[in-house]
């Protein structure tokens, strides 16, 4: 299928995503296994195949960009990796936040940390951190940078009717609301849902599942998320100063949507 689907030259990405839908995260919120979701359920209703897609490990792989050109729906951060972890600015502009169809997937501030240290830790990444966890934590790569992220794409999106916030444990929790959470969410951006093909597909996406695809083509790269560290890395008193700093930092109107009460996020 995606063998049909030609690859457009990379523009800029205003001009890129224009008309278009978006699905935007920080590093270590979710992204990549959503985009696979996403990608199995359009090839089951597309399809109607009877096994699932091979898992795809970026969003800036072939299979990946191809799904984006043939529905209109683009996974970024929405900037640089690099600008990101000192806290600049999106490389999205707000006037596009306020008119692009998207949905802003938000995590627990504390994991999505906990998640980027280990990640940049690993030695066959290219740009590393080589500092200790706390250091990490509260300096510009942890929760500064996290805050001035939502602090410069939420604004935008509460004044765009077409936006919607998602948060990661909603979806990859084992509650019985998990489905209609889905269901919400790809209603937003395919339309009228196929139920069926979407229950296939968070089946097809369960970690166990994705891990068994992923031997099939080479050493497996889907690990089980290691949401809290050693207790000598996260203590109390660390994880009170990295909501401290949340908290401190966010500003009013991000605090409501991405921390809505009852979430126990901070």
């Amino acid at each position: 299928m995606f063998k049909a689907l030609p690859l457009d030259p990379v523009v800029t990405m205003a001009k890129h995503l224009s008309g278009r839908s978006i699905v935007l995260s920080y590093p270590k919120c979710g992204r990549t296994w959503l985009l696979n979701v996403f990608m199995n359920y359009w090839w089951r209703c597309d399809q109607q195949a009877d096994n699932p897609l091979p898992f795809v490990l970026s969003t800036q792989s072939e299979p990946a960009r191809r799904f984006a050109r043939s529905t209109g729906i683009n996974f970024t951060h929405g900037g640089k990796l690099g600008a990101m972890r000192a806290g600049a600015r999106p490389s999205i502009r707000a006037t596009d936040l306020r008119a692009l169809k998207t949905t802003l997937l938000v995590r627990n501030p504390v994991s999505v940390i906990v998640s980027y240290y280990h990640h940049l830790r690993r030695p066959s990444k290219s740009v590393k951190f080589d500092g200790g966890f706390a250091d990490f934590a509260l300096g510009p790569w942890g929760a500064e940078a996290l805050a001035r992220y939502y602090n410069d794409v939420m604004p935008p999106l509460l004044r765009n009717p077409r936006a919607q916030v998602v948060r990661y444990e909603q979806l990859h929790s084992a509650s019985s609301g998990r489905e209609e959470a889905f269901e919400t969410l790809l209603s937003h951006h395919f339309g009228k849902i196929d139920v069926s093909a979407l229950l296939w597909a968070i089946k097809s996406c369960e970690p166990d599942q994705l891990r068994s695809r992923s031997r099939e083509t080479g050493p497996s790269r889907v690990r089980k998320a290691k949401i809290v560290p050693d207790d000598e890395m996260l203590t109390d008193d660390l994880a009170q100063r990295v909501h401290w700093i949340m908290n401190s930092s966010l500003k009013a109107e991000v605090f409501s949507v991405v921390y809505p009460e009852g979430c126990n996020y901070l």
